[in-house]
C-alpha cells in the first residue's frame, strides 16, 4: 500500500499485552545469548539437503494451489476465496493462524487474471459496435458545468439497521442536500477497507469484479502505456482536471499512477494550497471543501475535480467519553462530514458557474473485535449484501429537474456514466455500451455475484482497458479508421 510505514500505523489500534511483552523479552535475550556465545548449529550434508528439500515442499504447497487445496481438504479446510472481511474473518477462526496464512499467501501469489477465452479485436469491436444508439446524444449545455465527484470516507447510513436508533440530527446535513437532488443506492466492491477498489470503479467507469477485486487494483493498469479514465474523457471535453487527497501522497503510489490518469493537478497532505486543519487525527473534510472552492475559482475552463477524504477513517477509539462505543465516535465524524456537506451545498449555490455534485461513500467503516458493532447487529456473511450498499447523492446548483427518480441500484462504477448523460456530453462508442449494459445489467460486485456468474461483455471490456490491448479505445479505433481510410484510398 504504502512506501512509508507511518501511514499504515496512523489507521492501526494497538494493544501491548503481557504475552507480546515476555515474547519481545525472551527473543532479545535469544539474540543477545546467541551472539555472546556464538551459537551456531552444525547441520551435516545430509540434514542439510533434507532441510531444504522440506522447505521447497512447504513453499511449493504455499504456492501451487492445486496442491495445497487437496492438502486443505485433508483436514477439511475450508479453499474458498473470501470475498469480503466477514468472510475472512470466519474463516481465520475455523481454520487458524498458519492454516490462513498458507492459504492467503497463495491466493495471493498466484491470483492472476487470464484473458477472456474469446478476447481479440473482433469481439471488442463487435462488442462496441453491436448496441442501441438510442443512447448517443450529441448536444451539450453552452456552458459545460463543473463536475466534482466526493469520495467520503467510510460514509455510511447505519439507519438502514432497525435496532439501532440513532439521532436524526447526525444524518440531516446529509438529508438536506439529498432532499434538493436525488438520492440512489449503488453497490460498491469493497467493505472495511481497500478504498482503492471503490476509487478505481468510479475513475474507470469498470467493475474490480471483472478482474477478480484485486486489493488494490490501480496497480494492474501500470502495465498500460494508455490509460482512459474518466477524468481523461472529461479532460477531452475541455475541462480542468483536478484530484484531491488530504493524505500522503504514496499511499498506493497515487503521486506517480494518478498523473496517468489524466489528472492536471494532484493535491496531497503536503500540497494543498488552502490553511487545512484537522479533525480529530486527520486532516478535516472542511479543509478539502476549501480546496475544491479554491480549484473552481481559480480554473478559467470548466472543472472536474474527484476529492478522496479522510476524516472519518479508522481506528474509531471508545475511550473517548464515559460510556461511549466506537460506532458512537464513529458517528460523531459522520454528523461532521454531514454538517460541512451542508455549507459546502450551501456556499455553490451562491457560486456563480454551474455545478453537478456526486457525494458517495467508499465503503462501511471496519470496527475492532472489541466492539464488534456488525456481530452485535446480525451482520455475518450469509447477509453482508447489506453492507455493501451505499448511498449517493447527485446535486446541482442550476437545476434539479434533471434528475431521473426512478432509477434503480446499479453498481458504483456506473455512476460516472449517469453524470456523463446528466450534463449531455458526447457519448463514445465504449461510454454507449457501458451506458447499454448499465441498463441490461445494472449490478456486478463480489459481494452479490457468485464466482460462476460472470458477465461476458463486462469482462470482455474490463480485460480489455485494464490489461489488454486497449482495443476499446477511441484513439486505437480512431487510429484503425485512419488506417481503413488509406487503405481503401491505395486500393483505389
Amino acid at each position: 500500500m504504502t512506501k512509508n510505514l507511518s501511514d499504515v500505523g496512523k489507521f492501526a489500534s494497538l494493544k501491548i499485552t503481557y504475552p507480546l511483552i515476555l515474547n519481545f523479552i525472551i527473543l532479545v535475550l535469544y539474540i543477545f545469548l546467541t551472539y555472546k556465545n556464538n551459537l551456531n548449529l552444525n547441520f551435516s550434508l545430509k540434514k542439510r539437503i533434507c532441510s531444504c528439500a522440506l522447505i521447497s515442499l512447504l513453499i511449493t504447497v504455499m504456492l501451487a494451489t492445486s496442491i495445497s487445496s487437496r492438502i486443505f481438504s485433508i483436514f477439511e479446510i475450508e479453499t474458498t476465496a473470501a470475498t469480503n472481511i466477514l468472510e475472512s474473518n470466519e474463516q481465520f477462526s475455523d481454520i487458524g493462524f498458519l492454516p490462513y496464512l498458507a492459504k492467503t499467501t497463495s491466493e495471493n501469489l498466484m491470483d492472476i487474471v487470464d484473458p477472456p477465452e474469446n478476447y481479440s479485436y473482433d469481439s471488442i469491436k463487435n462488442l462496441l459496435t453491436n448496441n442501441d444508439t438510442s443512447t448517443s446524444s450529441e448536444t451539450t449545455y453552452e456552458n459545460t458545468p463543473n463536475v466534482i465527484f466526493i469520495m467520503s470516507e467510510s460514509f455510511s447510513d447505519f439507519r438502514v439497521f432497525d435496532s439501532l436508533d440513532i439521532d436524526s440530527d447526525i444524518y440531516s446535513g446529509f438529508d438536506s442536500v439529498g432532499s434538493e437532488g436525488y438520492v440512489g443506492s449503488c453497490v460498491v466492491p469493497t467493505f472495511g477497507g481497500y478504498t482503492t477498489r471503490t476509487e478505481f470503479e468510479l475513475l474507470t467507469g469498470l467493475p474490480t469484479y471483472a478482474i477478480n477485486t484485486p486489493s488494490v487494483p490501480q496497480n494492474l493498469l501500470k502495465k498500460q502505456d494508455i490509460i482512459d479514465t474518466i477524468p481523461s474523457y472529461f479532460k477531452s471535453l475541455g475541462y480542468s482536471t483536478s484530484y484531491i487527497h488530504p493524505f500522503s501522497k504514496t499511499f498506493y503510489d497515487r503521486d506517480t499512477l494518478y498523473t496517468e490518469y489524466g489528472f492536471d493537478e494532484l493535491y496531497f497532505d503536503d500540497s494543498m494550497t488552502v490553511e487545512t486543519e484537522n479533525f480529530r487525527r486527520y486532516i478535516s473534510d472542511e479543509s478539502v471543501f476549501n480546496q475544491i472552492k479554491s480549484v473552481l475559482q481559480s480554473n478559467e475552463s470548466p472543472s472536474y475535480i474527484f476529492a478522496t477524504t479522510m476524516q472519518n477513517h479508522q481506528p474509531y477509539y471508545d475511550e473517548t467519553a464515559e460510556g461511549a462505543d466506537q460506532l458512537s465516535y464513529y458517528l460523531a465524524g459522520i454528523k461532521e462530514t454531514s454538517n460541512q456537506l451542508r455549507e459546502f451545498t450551501n456556499w455553490l449555490k451562491d457560486f456563480d458557474e454551474d455545478v453537478l455534485l456526486v457525494f458517495v461513500g467508499d465503503h462501511f467503516p471496519f470496527f475492532t473485535p472489541d466492539d464488534d458493532v456488525y456481530d452485535r447487529l446480525g451482520v455475518s456473511d450469509d447477509n453482508a449484501e447489506l453492507i455493501y450498499n451505499q448511498k449517493y447523492i447527485l446535486w446541482n446548483n442550476y437545476d434539479s429537474t434533471i434528475f431521473n427518480k426512478d432509477m434503480d441500484t446499479i453498481s458504483a462504477f456506473y455512476i460516472p456514466y449517469v453524470v456523463t448523460d446528466l450534463i449531455n456530453s458526447k457519448n463514445t462508442d465504449f461510454m454507449r455500451t457501458m451506458k447499454n449494459l448499465m441498463k441490461d445489467y445494472p449490478l456486478y460486485s463480489p459481494s452479490i455475484q457468485s464466482y460462476d456468474s460472470r458477465n461476458e461483455a463486462l469482462d470482455l471490456i474490463t480485460y480489455d482497458r485494464v490489461l489488454g490491448e486497449n482495443y476499446s479505445s477511441d484513439n486505437n479505433n480512431n487510429n484503425n479508421n485512419n488506417n481503413n481510410n488509406n487503405n481503401n484510398n491505395n486500393n483505389n
